[in-house]
């Protein structure tokens, strides 16, 4: 080995621990843009997720206010008076509003079944899953016609999360009727 050699080496060392060193300080600048812009995500869906709260109070809210002006304005103590009592009465202003995901939870299932020349499909309303395929033209060894699965047997669920501002809504579609 030649002087040359060693300075190549040493060169090429020198290199090589530049481009890592530069590459953990890159790596770390990027991690802390990606920890800056997820912190900036995360408040910005709170503050959706208020906004809207916030935007759902007023709604209900809205038919009282619209009560008290109808019959004779907020300066009017008699007025106010009929509107809380029109409001306190009003069984859809006091309940929460549901979406459809969570009326989905609630159902009885029921089976629907299509056939043809050659199968008996039966569908469900639960998990919207196909519960069983029976072929009509094949038999088993019994005599009985072959059943590729049976309702008991047929799992097609698909879990999914929600983000809902402070809380993650764990969903299977499973449990839900369609």
């Amino acid at each position: 080995m030649n002087k040359n050699t060693v300075y190549g080496l040493i060169v090429i060392g020198a290199l090589l621990f530049g481009y890592a060193w530069y590459t953990s300080h890159q790596r770390t600048k990027i991690t802390r843009q990606q920890h800056i812009a997820d912190s900036i995500r995360v408040a910005d869906s709170l503050a959706r997720a208020v906004s809207a709260q916030r935007a759902d109070t007023a709604a209900f809210a809205a038919p009282a206010n619209t009560t008290v002006a109808q019959k004779g304005g907020a300066g009017n103590p008699a007025a106010v008076g009929a509107a809380k009592g029109a409001k306190a009465s009003n069984p859809t202003a006091a309940a929460a509003p549901q979406d459809a995901l969570s009326r989905s939870a609630e159902g009885t299932e029921e089976l629907f079944t299509v056939e043809n020349d050659l199968a008996k499909y039966t569908f469900s309303n639960k998990g919207g899953r196909i519960a069983s395929v029976e072929l009509k033209k094949f038999n088993t060894f019994a005599g009985e016609p072959v059943v590729l699965f049976r309702p008991q047997s047929s799992s097609f669920n698909i879990g999914f999360s929600i983000d809902r501002g402070y809380n993650t809504e764990q969903i299977d579609t499973g449990t839900r009727f369609f």
